[in-house]
């Protein structure tokens, strides 16, 4: 299932500028669109697992997992772009073409506007990365109550549904998507012992 939908996510991405077909049924891409972040967020609170790990320990973990390649992508995607705006071989909206002003943009990690024009897709690292964080939050608070748990999925809705209607404000990190996406985060923390006691062949 991770692998079918990470095929999506490369369709979605690369499949419209290169496979012209595509562009005649936009309906295809509104309805890939509308799930496929989704599923990646339930999954990754279906696997979800803090265990007893101290926050120190799970913070670096998880720099290391996420931004650390987000970081050194980034870094080479920049390079790259840089040196086909110079070579003209890519049309860059920025007012200067020089190398550190979106360098220093990596930090934004924000997809819109002409904060990631060298690498739009990476926004996802950087909003995984707060989501994680506010799962493991939630975990401690909770301790492992199945009740509360469904509470905060249930209220986690109501963020969700203001930030999905006002998609004119934008934070740093894509946290408004982060938002807009936690409640699919807090189902698959949820679902995670129903899954986990289901027989195999059901997986």
């Amino acid at each position: 299932l991770d692998r079918r939908l990470s095929r999506m996510v490369h369709v979605g991405h690369c499949g419209r500028p290169l496979l012209s077909p595509w562009n005649q049924h936009p309906a295809l891409f509104d309805l890939l669109y509308a799930f496929h972040v989704p599923a990646f967020f339930f999954l990754s609170g279906l696997v979800f697992n803090p265990g007893k790990r101290s926050f120190p320990r799970f913070l670096y973990t998880r720099l290391r997992s996420i931004m650390l390649p987000y970081a050194l992508w980034a870094f080479i995607s920049v390079c790259i772009f840089a040196v086909l705006v110079q070579w003209q071989l890519v049309h860059w909206v920025v007012k200067s073409r020089k190398f550190y002003p979106p360098c220093l943009k990596t930090h934004v990690g924000h997809p819109l506007g002409t904060h990631m024009d060298w690498n739009k897709p990476l926004w996802f690292l950087p909003a995984i990365m707060i989501a994680y964080l506010i799962a493991w939050a939630t975990a401690k608070l909770i301790e492992g109550n199945r009740i509360a748990l469904a509470v905060i999925t249930v209220i986690s809705l109501l963020p969700s549904w203001f930030l999905a209607s006002h998609q004119e404000v934008w934070y740093p990190w894509s946290f408004e998507r982060v938002g807009v996406l936690m409640p699919f985060f807090f189902l698959g923390m949820y679902m995670r012992p129903i899954v986990n006691h289901l027989p195999i062949k059901y997986l």
